[in-house]
This record gives C-alpha cells, sequence and structure tokens, in this order.
C-alpha cells in the first residue's frame, strides 16, 4: 500500500491538503462532529485505559506479555451536571485497525471504498453514569483489544482478476503508533461526539519480513498440470478482507487437506474460483500456483513459487 509521504512540490502539498479535507469530511460525515445533546447532557466523554494505570483522551497503550495487540478498556466519565444514560458507542478509526472481543474474534466493522475508517457500533448496558463519579467501565468495554490488521504477506488484483499474494510494502511507523479514534455516544435522540488519541509502542508493531520467490507464469492449451493430491477433506471456508485498507479485496479461500497431508487452498474472487494454492508437503509455505487467467473455468496457467500461507486464508485460532 502506498504511503503518504511528504513532499516539497507545490502540486503534492495541495494533493495532500485535499485528502485531509477529504479525511475531516469524511469524519463530519460519518460522526457527526457537531454535539447534541439530549438527554445525554453536554459533558459525556470517552476515556481508556493507559498503560499508567491512569483513564484519559490521549493516552498509550502498552502491549500484555504473551497477548496480540493491545489491551482496550474504554469507560465513560461525565463531567456535566445531569446523569445521562448513552444507549450506544460509535468509533472510527484508521481501517488497518481492527477491535476484537474477549474470545480473540473481530468485531464486526463497515468499511466503504476510498473511506480510511473502519466503523463499529457498539450497544451499551442500561446504566446511568452519575455527573462527577468515577470513570464507569459498562460491561462488554473491558476486555477488548486493538489489533493492526499487518501482514507479511499482502494481496491485491491482478490485471485480469486474479488475486495476487506478495510481500507486503513498507509501512511508516510513525503513523501506525498514533491512533486517533473518532467516537460518538448516541441516546434519547441526541449525540455527543469527541476524538481519543492513542499511542502505541513502535517496537513490534510490524511483521517480520518473509522470503518470497516467484518463478514464470506458465500458460498451457487447456488445465495446466498439477499434482496428485489424493483424496481430499474439506478444512475451512474463510471469507476474508487484504489489501489496502482503503479498498480492501474481498476473497473467500475454501482450504482442503490433502491425502498426504499438504493443503490445497481454492481462492475465490467475485463469486469465481481464479486461483488454487499448493503446500505440498504441509508446512505452511505454499509452493505452486495454478490460475484460471482468463475467468472460463480452466485453470491454464501455472507457476512455482515460494511464500508462506497468508494467514488471512485460513480459520483463527
Amino acid at each position: 500500500m502506498a504511503l503518504l509521504r511528504e513532499d516539497r512540490s507545490r502540486t503534492r502539498r495541495t494533493l495532500a491538503v485535499a485528502a485531509a479535507l477529504a479525511l475531516v469530511a469524511v469524519v463530519v460525515a460519518t460522526v457527526g462532529l457537531l454535539r447534541s445533546g439530549g438527554a445525554l447532557g453536554d459533558r459525556l466523554s470517552l476515556v481508556a485505559l493507559g498503560a499508567d494505570g491512569r483513564f484519559g483522551a490521549d493516552v498509550e497503550l502498552a502491549p500484555r506479555a504473551g497477548a496480540q495487540g493491545y489491551p482496550l478498556v474504554f469507560a465513560v466519565v461525565n463531567e456535566g451536571r445531569r446523569s445521562a444514560r448513552p444507549r450506544s458507542l460509535r468509533l472510527a478509526l484508521p481501517a488497518w485497525f481492527r477491535i476484537t472481543g474477549d474470545s480473540g474474534d473481530a468485531l464486526p466493522a463497515e468499511r466503504s471504498e476510498g473511506d480510511p475508517l473502519a466503523h463499529f457500533r457498539l450497544p451499551l448496558p442500561s446504566e446511568t453514569v452519575a455527573p462527577g463519579a468515577l470513570p464507569l467501565v459498562p460491561a462488554g468495554l473491558d476486555k477488548l483489544r486493538l489489533e493492526p490488521v499487518l501482514a507479511p504477506i499482502d494481496c491485491s488484483l491482478s490485471w485480469n482478476g486474479v488475486p495476487a499474494f506478495e510481500s507486503a510494502p513498507p509501512w511508516d511507523l510513525e503513523r501506525l503508533s498514533r491512533v486517533t479514534i473518532y467516537w460518538a455516544f448516541d441516546g434519547g435522540g441526541g449525540r455527543l461526539t469527541g476524538l481519543l488519541r492513542l499511542r502505541i509502542p513502535a517496537d513490534g508493531l510490524l511483521p517480520a519480513p518473509v522470503p518470497t520467490k516467484f518463478g514464470e507464469l506458465t500458460a498451457h492449451a487447456g488445465d495446466a498440470p498439477r499434482p496428485d493430491v489424493g483424496v481430499l477433506t474439506l478444512e475451512s471456508d474463510v471469507r476474508a478482507t487484504c489489501g489496502e485498507p482503503e479498498r480492501p479485496l474481498e476473497l473467500r479461500a475454501v482450504g482442503w487437506k490433502t491425502a498426504s497431508g499438504g493443503r490445497l487452498v481454492i481462492v475465490m474472487h467475485a463469486g469465481q474460483p481464479r486461483l488454487h494454492l499448493f503446500d505440498l508437503d504441509g508446512d505452511g509455505s505454499i509452493d505452486l500456483e495454478i490460475q484460471d487467467t482468463d475467468n472460463d473455468g480452466i485453470f491454464e496457467s501455472r507457476r512455482t513459487v515460494s511464500y508462506p500461507l497468508p494467514a488471512f486464508l485460513v480459520p483463527r485460532n
């Protein structure tokens, strides 16, 4: 994914300003930065628990040893003069992050092409937040985790519509380590909004690079030769999202276990099988690709490869 880089030319500065204005427009349209209190009062805020054990609107998170991502504990603070009872919480954060629950599963998020934000809506328990009280941690908001959606292998779409897997491009650590969350409380016909700023350590944030190798793609008159994998056993059926967070690519991956303990993964795009990935010896590395290059149902092209099976194509443990 191409990253925003500082450019001294006036043209690129103008484009950068336009992109920033577009981002603000998205936030205003989605989260609504105009305050309308209603039953919520006018001083209700969302805060997060920092690594120092204190709640705040600008905090640093720290990873927990042996766990993935960063603990994310939200609380509600009422600095107004009357009690409030928010009914739901809306969050919008950079699309290259996700929020997971206590089970480790990702919370449902809405993503749209061209939108750099992922949007979440979390129902809140019917609790009254008293004015001047200590931060209230609603049930369900105390065991969340913030996880970067980064992988050493990413995906793109080839010119002919076949999914392609390749080494992920470099990321800007400074950009990743500062996360702005746009939040909104809904309730009683009103809405209160604001910003929450999180800082996360850059060390260990990026996945380690992995070696990859891609042979020449060879086309055949009919189906390309394929290895004899014996009897197949259905292993998984995963719907995956990968690629640029602002323009995510949606894939379906059906995994089969081979008779020799290897794996065959059939990758579909737009409902059509376009790519077969073979892990011949079951070591977690793809050894062979066979493609349907023109979407006619015939897998006529193949090439030898070497890269790790992308984690987003298999079920999460």
